[in-house]
């Protein structure tokens, strides 16, 4: 299985933008995620949780290793 995370309520605001004045022509579009060090610390906070969620005893016949970020990232500053 997989579980993505992501923090629902962030403060960083990305832009999207016309290039050009056609219509066809495809915008630039800037995420700008993690601008924000509210949304970094949300992230981290959702990192957290699902481990704790993932290493409950009900589980175990499902889980395996963790692909991304890792389990040997544990700090703050690795998440």
């Amino acid at each position: 299985f997989q579980v993505h995370v992501g923090h629902n309520k962030p403060s960083s605001r990305g832009t999207i933008r016309a290039k050009t004045n056609k219509i066809g022509d495809k915008p630039e579009i800037r995420f700008n995620y993690m601008q924000h060090q509210d949304d970094i610390e949300g992230f981290r906070a959702c990192v957290r949780l699902t481990r704790e969620i993932i290493d409950q005893k009900a589980m175990d016949p499902y889980r395996d290793s963790e692909i991304q970020p890792g389990e040997a990232v544990q700090s703050d500053e690795e998440i």
